[in-house]
């Protein structure tokens, strides 16, 4: 009998030892105890860990300063945001990894590679970048497959829609950025997240105030933040040292792809190379910037216009904000034109 018993302990002894303690978020949004060993693993796994030091507004963070926001905490708040609204595990899991192929300064490479035509860079690669990485055995381990827990599904309608809906990852950054750019209080992102419901692969607002609430800090953050000039010409010069540093061997593809913010930056800091030189000046200096009329630019900057124009449910039928708010209708009318019609600049 006692030869059963210590056999037994001792089993649970290597069984305690192997286990995955239980991990707990503290968010914006709420304490959440998580206990899945999938995505305990990956929260823990090194790929997640290093979106801690990429920022979620990229080279924005050495340009002008704002409040530290890491594309771990958005990554973290989508995911939480998803289990609050009851998604279906992979689709938490889609969320919890949907920016972990950001590379360093995140949309900045989307200028390297592209010519500002809207594409993500991230996204393109996202199914590449994760085959590099320790993801896919975690996923095995528990039987799911990479393919399984891509974001671009058109199965995580709750995950992503296309504007001007709101979807997890959009309503993560708005109400993240409306909070630390003190657009929203800490009982705005409550009374929002109260009223804004997932339903039927759609989301809506039940109050019209609420929605007025989000959709005004989306107008901010397009015009001073997504959709600003300013933000176009940091990324494309911030991609004219980039190119210029792994030209000079100064950095490789693989430093751009799974280094962090602050070690590249020191490197092209520390370069003596006039090209990037140029660039980082420009960076530093990026409050000589400044909108003007379009005779008196020196280029005209077209960007995307990210604002929402959500539903809201009125009367048992659901209707665009535009529909219901003729003033908001006016700001985001004015907006989309500006961003389409682009922004007149002299630097």
């Amino acid at each position: 009998m006692k030869e059963w018993y210590f056999i037994f302990m001792l089993i649970a002894n290597i069984l305690h030892q192997n286990s995955i303690h239980p991990y707990t978020l503290n968010t914006r949004y709420g304490t959440y105890i998580i206990d899945q060993p999938v995505l305990i693993e990956l929260l823990q796994c090194p790929s997640m860990q290093r979106l801690h030091l990429v920022r979620q507004y990229g080279i924005g963070y050495y340009a002008y300063k704002p409040l530290e926001y890491s594309r771990y905490q958005h990554s973290v708040g989508v995911f939480v945001l998803l289990r609050k609204f009851g998604s279906s595990l992979n689709e938490q899991i889609a969320g919890l990894l949907h920016d972990v192929s950001h590379t360093v300064f995140s949309h900045v490479a989307d200028y390297m590679y592209y010519t500002n035509d809207g594409n993500s860079y991230q996204d393109d690669i996202h199914e590449w970048f994760i085959n590099q990485t320790e993801i896919p055995a975690i996923l095995k381990k528990y039987g799911i497959r990479v393919d399984e827990v891509l974001h671009k599904n058109d199965r995580f309608c709750c995950l992503e829609r296309d504007l001007p809906d709101v979807c997890a990852d959009r309503l993560e950054y708005l109400l993240y950025g409306g909070y630390i750019e003190n657009k929203l209080s800490a009982a705005d992102v409550d009374y929002i997240l109260e009223h804004v419901h997932y339903k039927n692969n759609l989301w809506y607002f039940d109050s019209i105030l609420a929605a007025q609430m989000l959709a005004e800090v989306s107008l901010y953050l397009t015009e001073f933040h997504f959709g600003s000039a300013w933000n176009t010409l940091m990324n494309r010069w911030a991609g004219i040292a980039l190119k210029r540093a792994i030209e000079l061997n100064l950095i490789t593809t693989h430093d751009l792809h799974f280094s962090t913010d602050d070690i590249v930056w020191n490197i092209l800091q520390q370069s003596t190379d006039q090209i990037i030189q140029e660039q980082m000046h420009k960076l530093l200096h990026l409050n000589e910037i400044s909108l003007c009329s379009e005779s008196d630019s020196i280029e005209i900057i077209k960007t995307k216009c990210r604002a929402i124009n959500p539903l809201v449910l009125v009367d048992d039928s659901l209707q665009r904000l535009t529909d219901v708010d003729v003033l908001y209708k006016n700001s985001y009318c004015l907006l989309k034109q500006k961003t389409e019609s682009g922004w007149p600049v002299r630097y």
